[in-house]
């Protein structure tokens, strides 16, 4: 296994080395579209080429700006808390899911997560297709529901 202490960034395109990384978790981050981020795998930290994966939070009472993520899959698990996603080009299309919830997001499909509960975070485990994690994201504009 390698030594955490002794990781570094992987330059543009190449893998920090070619054996398991075990990482600690890292300092979340708000991200654009809301709520924290704890980036744990992506290109610049590990060197993936082809995947990223993040916990993402979502506080009480939060509703993201509505996004989507260019040419890039999606595939969430819900830890805790429950989410309302609504979806589709108007955002329209409502799926709503909870602890042990797998979701699903084709690339470019516009989304936006909002935590409705006055008192529970949405914790979710994201992976995506983005080695670089937001540089596919695409903010969208705000529609009124």
């Amino acid at each position: 296994m390698t030594n955490v202490d002794s990781l570094s960034t992987a330059p543009a395109g190449q893998q920090v080395n070619d054996s398991l990384i075990a990482l600690p978790t890292p300092p979340a981050v708000v991200a654009p579209q809301g709520g924290r981020a704890e980036r744990g795998i992506t290109r610049e930290r590990v060197g993936s080429r082809q995947l990223c994966l993040s916990r993402l939070v979502i506080p009480p009472l939060t509703t993201e700006q509505a996004h989507l993520h260019a040419d890039h899959e999606t595939a969430i698990y819900i830890v805790s808390g429950e989410i309302e996603v609504r979806h589709g080009p108007d955002l329209t299309e409502v799926t709503i899911a909870g602890p042990g919830d797998f979701v699903y997001i084709p690339p470019n499909v516009p989304h936006q997560p909002i935590n409705r509960s006055r008192t529970q975070e949405v914790v979710v485990l994201a992976a995506r297709t983005d080695p670089h994690d937001i540089e596919s994201l695409v903010l969208l504009p705000t529609a009124t529901h």
